[in-house]
């Protein structure tokens, strides 16, 4: 019925973010875009704010292969 008129949010795990080497979160991150949404409609995202505790690296690491 709704097919492709939803997308889904969200999926990063904070915990993951802040103890992780960038190029695991890479990998995680490439890897849950591709088992939620392998067609697209999926916005890459780690609740609804981001903590002062996640490395800056991380973060920037997450978005850079979220925009891939």
């Amino acid at each position: 019925k709704y097919g492709d008129k939803i997308a889904v949010l969200g999926g990063v795990d904070m915990d993951y973010l802040s103890r992780c080497r960038p190029d695991e979160v890479r990998c995680y991150v490439r890897k849950l875009i591709n088992d939620c949404a392998p067609g697209g409609r999926f916005a890459v995202g780690a609740g609804n704010s981001i903590a002062n505790y996640i490395p800056i690296e991380n973060y920037l690491t997450m978005l850079d292969e979220a925009l891939k």
